[in-house]
């Protein structure tokens, strides 16, 4: 798999590093086109209901028409959707580019399910982490990028959104032709090669699979109350780094890439480890610990420095969790079914990823009082670890650990 992993990884992280570049850029174009808190965490939602809504009808046409195909289509999505937002001049052109591309976010899913169908089950952590690297070093890179493309965009007098949609949308292009030219199909073709009718592409076998299963339903829940909690992050950083320490573009891009590059250590370091000693689950539990202590700190946060410390924490927390029940998950997963499964699973982090967002800005707007959020956050990661050792409880952390 070397050399397509190298291609896989290519893809997914130019792909990502456009993400990275426009997230963090979009709280101060709404602001400047008069969006408050909520409407700034509506944007931010409207990307995760798409998602929730297309994410099992792109692994389901993976699992019938390939990754490579689907990989490609949420590419050119992604072009359109960076388009818009570098083109936006107003509140309802942000919405527009973010339903955009939340419609098109199939290409991690898929590479998660890609590295499914090329690994066994002792490489299938490590390929995951592969993944994982790949969004850490998107995220490292993309928001200095952004915010250095911002101001420069603003010292133009053009839209701050302007140029870094624009980048975005270019590295899309480029992730296209690396998939185009060098990214083999990594599934074989069904035996009766029959094109899935819309039936099929919602694919509600998955979806009963999935919560049929005990070991899919923890797992699955366990990543969707951590995304949940994780997005409802980013607007809160990017508001508490703005009003509470008067951090500019560029310096939250830093905060966020701080943040990215600690997650992408985990991939190349300690997450190997800690999955060979303690298994999936048990580096699940240990990541959620990190997180939880990550965001306990910031009520306390009376300084830029500390704040960094916090952001580390929660790094530490989200490079091991992420990863290891992604790998859990597509090893309970039959192999007929993966991608659908994993589909699944992107859905319903979408979905929990939809309430984050808002609920961390309306509790902006009527509190100003970040601390409380992010108290309220740390609660929901006790639900993680807690629902992470229900999991570690019924399976064994050990047992996990010999399936690898």
């Amino acid at each position: 798999m070397h050399t397509a992993a190298r291609a896989l990884f290519l893809t997914v992280f130019i792909d990502l590093l456009g993400f990275g570049i426009v997230v963090p850029i979009l709280a101060f174009s709404a602001k400047e086109y008069g969006a408050n808190g909520m409407t700034l965490g509506l944007i931010l939602g409207s990307f995760s209901l798409m998602q929730f809504i297309f994410a099992p009808v792109w692994g389901s046409l993976s699992d019938h028409a390939g990754r490579r195909p689907v990989i490609m289509a949420s590419l050119v999505g992604n072009v359109l959707g960076f388009c818009a937002f570098a083109l936006a001049a107003n509140v309802a052109m942000l919405f527009a580019s973010r339903i955009l591309c939340g419609i098109a976010a199939a290409s991690v899913a898929t590479a998660q399910a890609y590295v499914a169908d090329s690994t066994d089950e002792a490489n299938r952590t490590k390929g995951m982490a592969l993944i994982g690297m790949a969004f850490g070093l998107g995220i490292v890179l993309g928001p200095p990028i952004g915010g250095t493309l911002s101001s420069l965009g603003s010292g133009l007098a053009l839209p701050p959104n302007m140029l870094p949609g624009a980048a975005a949308a270019s590295l899309s292009i480029v992730a296209m032709a690396i998939a185009f030219f060098t990214l083999p199909e990594s599934k074989s073709k069904s035996a009766d090669g029959r094109r899935p009718g819309l039936w099929s592409m919602i694919d509600i076998e998955s979806w009963i699979l999935f919560f049929r299963l005990r070991q899919l339903r923890l797992a699955g829940g366990s990543l969707a109350l951590l995304m949940c909690t994780l997005s409802s992050l980013a607007p809160i950083l990017v508001l508490v780094g703005r009003d509470q320490f008067a951090l500019s573009a560029r310096d939250v891009g830093i905060l966020f890439g701080l943040m990215g590059l600690v997650v992408a250590a985990q991939q190349l370091s300690s997450i190997h480890v800690a999955a060979r000693h303690l298994g999936d689950v048990g580096t699940g539990i240990f990541g959620a610990a990190s997180l939880v202590t990550g965001l306990l700190l910031i009520p306390f946060t009376r300084s830029v420095e500390l704040l960094v410390v916090a952001v580390c924490l929660m790094g530490v927390g989200q490079g091991l969790c992420h990863p290891t029940l992604s790998a859990y998950i597509s090893k309970v997963a039959p192999p007929s079914k993966r991608g659908g499964i994993l589909g699944v699973s992107s859905s319903m982090n979408a979905l929990a990823r939809c309430f984050g967002p808002p609920l961390a800005g309306l509790a902006y707007d009527a509190m100003k009082a970040p601390g409380a959020v992010f108290s309220q956050a740390a609660v929901a990661l006790a639900g993680v670890a807690l629902s992470i050792t229900l999991l570690a409880k019924k399976t064994g952390v050990r047992a996990v650990r010999a399936s690898e």
